[in-house]
């Protein structure tokens, strides 16, 4: 089996944020990342060679889809080496199964036989929990390559350089507001200043007649 000193040196090798006990965290949060770029990339209005759309905030979406690729660029540099730390501890794994069955084969005493049989099913059970991690892994990285292969299309791509942010308008906003049933489909997306409701104008009417007669 790999001695203590052995581990403890590789550990120091490794990145800073890299740890076992971070690994679960970092997947979620990769995935996550990736399923929001999926989502801006396919959310993508139609426009023409001038960044003309029936869209009218057709820009910012394409500036969201550009800020989730950075992203994921950005945090997808953690992926290999995490990768080429379970791949270690899937051979630590490996070596220390072969040490146990070594070792087991000369045992003579059945105490001592049940012992490496428990130590033997632990084992197997860590390796195949990183052989687990370590398909997961190669799967975020085929995923992540053919995501920024497909939101780097052509036709994905904003046709006037850069796109830039309206700070003054949330596209998502509306989009959500729609989804939920929130909006009213008279209300200028551009206007904060909501339209008053058909029941707001009939209870004004109606304090105004409680006036009575006026002049």
């Amino acid at each position: 089996m790999e001695s203590e000193e052995t581990n403890n040196n590789k550990r120091e090798k490794q990145p800073s944020y890299m740890n076992l006990e971070g690994l679960y965290d970092f997947i979620d949060h990769m995935e996550a990342l990736l399923d929001k770029l999926t989502s801006k990339a396919n959310q993508l209005p139609k426009v023409d060679e001038k960044g003309n759309s029936e869209c009218p905030f057709a820009e910012k979406l394409f500036a969201y889809k550009e800020e989730a690729v950075e992203m994921v660029k950005e945090e997808s540099k953690k992926l290999r080496p995490y990768l080429e730390m379970v791949k270690e501890e899937v051979e630590r794994c490996h070596q220390n199964l072969e040490q146990i069955r070594v070792d087991g084969s000369n045992l003579e005493l059945y105490e001592t036989k049940e012992e490496y049989n428990f130590a033997r099913e632990a084992q197997q059970h860590e390796l195949d929990r990183f052989i687990g991690l370590k398909k997961t892994l190669i799967d975020l990285l085929i995923r992540k390559d053919e995501l920024l292969t497909m939101a780097g299309e052509e036709k994905r791509k904003w046709p006037l350089g850069k796109p830039r942010r309206n700070e003054h308008f949330d596209p998502e906003a509306v989009l959500n507001a729609v989804l939920d049933g929130n909006s009213d489909p008279l209300r200028d997306p551009f206007d904060p200043a909501p339209l008053p409701s058909r029941n707001a104008h009939t209870s004004e009417v109606n304090s105004l007649m409680s006036l009575g007669p006026l002049g």
